[in-house]
């Protein structure tokens, strides 16, 4: 897993089956954010077995008070783009609930 700053700079991550990324404003996370609307404990990353080839997928868990943003990531874009100039549209994930994500997909 690599997270990217809105400056370019990354950090890579090691995610293995039964272990998450916690992301959020306090000291205990991996991946510390101290910015207005993020949760001490905001969210957590962890693979889920797929049904594709027996793989596992990358999801989020929404552990926030007020949600998490996120939106479809580059491919999702260049295939909007030949319909739309527009952005994808951010989607909510709401306290409790996970998502599985694509490469490349912004929270």
């Amino acid at each position: 897993v690599v997270a990217q700053s809105a400056g370019g700079d990354e950090k890579h991550f090691t995610l293995r089956v039964g272990g998450v990324v916690r992301i959020g404003r306090a000291l205990g996370n991996d991946v510390i954010l101290d910015a207005d609307g993020v949760s001490a404990f905001h969210a957590e990353l962890f693979l889920r077995p797929s049904g594709h080839w027996g793989g596992h997928g990358l999801c989020i868990r929404d552990n926030s008070k007020n949600g998490t943003g996120m939106r479809p990531g580059p491919k999702a874009e260049e295939a909007a783009s030949r319909d739309s100039k527009e952005e994808p549209a951010w989607e909510p994930l709401r306290r409790g609930a996970f998502r599985a994500l694509d490469h490349g997909w912004q929270l």
